[in-house]
């Protein structure tokens, strides 16, 4: 039998080890740390549990491709206590708020609340966003990418230049402008945030109730139930 050595035992590596056990490969892993996972972990201060990782994780959605991967490596199924809140974040300036909700009719409507003058710019924001979320639900088969559909091009192309200070320029309303510059650094590419969102909204970005820790450790143990050896 081949073996195979892995350095890191990070979500790559660890997920690397199992698709090769899977393979008949005898894998070991070497690790700086004494903890798997790398970067995706936590740790318990006080009593409390703070989180270094997942601020959302991709392919929630049961029907994904990603979520089948997260399955066969042992981090998630369906029975996995998967949290979402009611909004991505929160900006707020001089007493107001907005937030950018999972409904986005109600984005839509808070946000010409806030500012009426900016109902070309939001309008085109959320139509953006409904129409990421449109693309995100429907790649449910890989092979839908190479046939995208043109909305989602339009939309694309429309912000593909901006960046996140640039976007928020195009806003007349202090709260708005503070909005788009928030969550992301400022030189980040609009599209950045608006993919996340999008994500969000669609419910394919939910959070592991466990954590980044637990989350880990489930693909660690995936990875030494198969066999593999992690040092």
């Amino acid at each position: 039998m081949k073996k195979i050595i892995i350095i890191g035992a990070g979500i790559t590596g660890l997920s690397c080890g199992i698709f090769l056990l899977k393979k008949g490969y005898d894998v070991s892993i070497y690790e700086k740390n004494d903890f798997a996972g790398g970067c995706c972990t936590g740790w318990m201060r006080n009593g409390i549990y703070i989180d270094n990782c997942i601020h959302w994780l991709t392919g929630t959605n049961q029907y994904t491709k990603t979520f089948k991967l997260w399955k066969t490596v042992g981090a998630i199924d369906e029975t996995s206590n998967l949290y979402q809140g009611d909004y991505f974040y929160k900006s707020m300036y001089n007493g107001q708020e907005i937030s950018l909700y999972k409904d986005l009719e109600k984005l839509r409507n808070e946000m010409l609340m806030i500012s009426v003058e900016d109902k070309k710019e939001i309008d085109s924001f959320v139509n953006t966003v409904i129409n990421f979320t449109k693309i995100n639900q429907d790649m449910t088969n890989f092979e839908r990418i190479f046939k995208v559909p043109s909305y989602y091009l339009k939309s694309y192309f429309k912000y593909r230049h901006l960046s996140l200070e640039d976007l928020s320029k195009r806003f007349k309303h202090p709260l708005l402008k503070k909005l788009f510059t928030d969550f992301l650094p400022k030189e980040y590419c609009s599209l950045a945030l608006i993919y996340a969102y999008a994500t969000f909204a669609s419910g394919n970005g939910k959070v592991y109730s466990k954590g980044s820790k637990a989350f880990a450790e489930n693909i660690l143990n995936k990875f030494i139930e198969l066999g593999g050896f992690i040092h």
